[in-house]
C-alpha cells in the first residue's frame, strides 16, 4: 500500500527509502532483493545526490559483496563514498568506509582496506557513535584475522 502511494507522489527520497526497505525484506531472495535495490538505483540516477542516495548505493554495494561480485560492489561503494564526502560525510562515512574496507580486504588490497577501517574508526570517534565504534573495531578484528594476525586485533 505504501509503495503504491509513494509511486504516485514520485517523491525520490520516499521512493528510495521504500525500495531499500523492500530490498531488506527480501534478504533471503537475492533476485527480489536486487529487483528493489535496482528500482532504488533508478530513482537515484535521476536525482540530485544526497545522504539517502549515498546510503542506497552503499546498500547496493553490500548486496553485490554478499553475492561475491566484488568489482560491482567496489564501484557502488566508491560512488557512495564520493557522494558522502561531497555532502560532508557527517552521517554515513563510518559504515561506507567499513564496506570499502571489507571489499578491499576481500580483494587482498590490505593496505587500502586498513586505511578505510581507520577512516571508519576516526569517523565513529568524531560522531561519538558507540555503535559505529563497535562495528568498526569488529571489522578491524576481521581484517587482522584475514591477515592471520589475530593477536594484532588487541591493539
Amino acid at each position: 500500500m505504501a509503495l503504491k502511494i509513494a509511486e504516485k507522489t514520485n517523491n525520490p527520497v520516499l521512493l528510495v527509502t521504500i525500495y531499500e526497505n523492500m530490498a531488506i525484506c527480501y534478504a533471503y531472495s537475492s533476485s527480489r532483493q536486487m529487483e528493489y535495490a535496482r528500482k532504488a538505483l533508478n530513482v537515484i540516477r535521476n536525482s540530485r545526490p544526497n545522504f539517502f542516495y549515498a546510503v542506497a548505493l552503499q546498500n547496493f554495494a553490500k548486496y553485490f559483496e554478499d553475492s561475491d561480485q566484488l568489482d560491482s560492489a567496489l564501484y557502488y561503494a566508491q560512488r557512495a563514498y564520493e557522494i558522502d564526502i561531497a555532502s560532508g560525510g557527517r552521517f554515513s562515512n563510518s559504515f561506507i568506509s567499513r564496506t570499502l574496507g571489507d571489499i578491499h580486504m576481500r580483494l587482498n588490497n590490505n593496505d587500502l582496506a586498513l586505511s578505510y577501517y581507520r577512516v571508519s574508526l576516526n569517523n565513529a570517534v568524531a560522531k561519538h557513535s558507540v555503535r559505529d565504534l563497535y562495528l568498526s573495531y569488529l571489522n578491524l578484528g576481521g581484517y587482522y584475522q584475514h591477515l592471520r594476525k589475530e593477536d594484532s586485533a588487541f591493539y
